[in-house]
């Protein structure tokens, strides 16, 4: 599977200059924290050079003091107990294989294909794989797989949510990650994302949808969620989702909702919905009459019994914050009602304007065109537009950013007004630069 947009590798303490530049640089280490497999466990040193290294990642993080970084060097790391009654946890019952409740920076050395966290996690033997409850703390570049939780064994909010990674402070980040192969019955198999989450990957995860979240404002970007049957994306509360991939999520007829499903808020801006599948909006489902939107996205070839592409319902009373904008719903099928776009009812304020659907939609909002977006080519995959595509410098500007980007990185306004859809487009021999 491609790894777009996910740094893969990282290097540190390459010497480049002078001797000075090199003491300087490990002056600046000094009280980091090392992590290896073939560590001696100086846990009177407390792990701070790699000859002493800890050989488990609890034990360094115990031991660190914020904002310490602790380095962990290549080698897959399985769990063989749990760390109990971690700190803020209401419910001391509650297994996880590392927790991270301290602002200190969790590294990997080489990324998540060489650094891989197992909390070989099972029905008899349950834990997370990774807790993160502490502002200011960094979890960058690891593999997070095995964790299992069942909402039975772990009655109490939020215990039961985010088998891989159980995220609930706001200001924390995780980074860089593959979170693969967790397993969660209630919500959230792979992921719980308080705080900001970027550049990771969600996949195949099992038992209910990869990314659960309630309660309060967290952002995702620049991820893909892909490839989890149970669905991609359930937000319950506040959420962002910035410039991701939600691809080939849920299972028809099973699955609510494929791509993602919305209640009580949520933004998805430049993001891909393709290849998703569900019974109520196989790219999208949006319900009930809260703040929500979606701008700049592009909803292709997902499927569903209703709403192949977007499903809207119970819109009554949401105002103009509710809406759905600069957006391309094309290609999708649905196997009872609307392929592309579901309408539940009545809509009491224009939801949809400035987009492109085969669906007439004049009486929901304005400005929407029904023509063929003319992407580049759908049989492989490239939803970018072609140049006589009538999706360009036909959106609506609103408030956009002058630093905002596109789902390639690109510049989001080119050339004056703003295309439809997740990509925008760029005349042939245009100059540009990636962010």
């Amino acid at each position: 599977m491609a790894a777009s947009g996910v740094k893969m590798k990282r290097s540190i303490g390459r010497a480049t200059g002078l001797a000075i530049g090199l003491w300087a640089a490990v002056a600046a280490q000094a009280a980091d924290r090392f992590v290896s497999l073939t560590g001696t466990n100086d846990t009177a040193g407390g792990y701070t050079n790699w000859a002493g290294a800890s050989t488990n990642i609890q034990d360094a993080i115990n031991v660190a003091v914020a904002p310490e970084t602790i380095w962990v060097t290549n080698g897959y790391y399985m769990s063989t107990s749990n760390v109990v009654g971690v700190t803020r946890l209401a419910n001391p019952s509650n297994y996880t294989m590392v927790c991270v409740n301290k602002a200190v920076k969790l590294r990997s050395m080489n990324g998540p294909a060489a650094t891989i966290l197992d909390a070989n996690g099972s029905a008899t033997t349950q834990r997370h794989c990774l807790i993160v409850n502490t502002a200011g703390a960094v979890v960058d570049g690891f593999t997070v797989r095995g964790g299992y939780i069942t909402s039975a064994r772990f009655p109490g909010y939020p215990h039961y949510l985010g088998g891989g990674i159980l995220s609930y402070t706001r200001d924390a980040l995780v980074t860089n990650c593959i979170i693969t192969g967790n397993y969660a019955d209630n919500a959230g198999a792979g992921l719980f994302p308080g705080g900001t989450i970027a550049n990771c990957i969600i996949s195949n995860n099992t038992g209910s949808s990869a990314i659960y979240w309630q309660g309060g404002v967290h952002i995702v970007r620049n991820c893909t969620i892909t490839d989890n049957p149970a669905g991609g994306i359930v937000l319950n509360d506040n959420g962002n989702f910035e410039n991701c991939r939600i691809t080939r999520n849920g299972t028809l007829g099973i699955t609510e909702a494929g791509g993602a499903k919305a209640s009580n808020g949520g933004k998805f801006r430049n993001c891909l919905f393709m290849g998703n599948q569900g019974t109520y909006g196989g790219g999208v489902q949006l319900v009930n009459p809260n703040p929500m939107s979606i701008t700049n996205c592009t909803i292709v070839s997902n499927k569903a019994t209703y709403g192949g592409g977007l499903y809207l319902a119970n819109q009554s009373g949401a105002g103009s914050n509710r809406f759905v904008q600069n957006t391309i719903i094309y290609g999708n099928l649905a196997t009872i009602a609307s392929s592309n776009v579901y309408v539940a009812g009545a809509l009491d304020f224009p939801r949809i304007s400035y987009s492109c659907t085969p669906d007439d939609m004049s009486a929901y909002g304005a400005n929407n065109i029904t023509n063929d977006p003319q992407f580049v080519d759908m049989t492989t995959g490239n939803y970018r537009l072609r140049a006589n595509s009538p999706c360009i410098n036909t959106g609506t500007n609103g408030s956009w950013p002058a630093t905002d980007i596109d789902l390639d990185g690109r510049t989001r306004i080119r050339y004056e007004t703003v295309d439809m859809g997740a990509y925008e487009f760029i005349r042939s021999g245009t100059i540009f630069g990636f962010h």
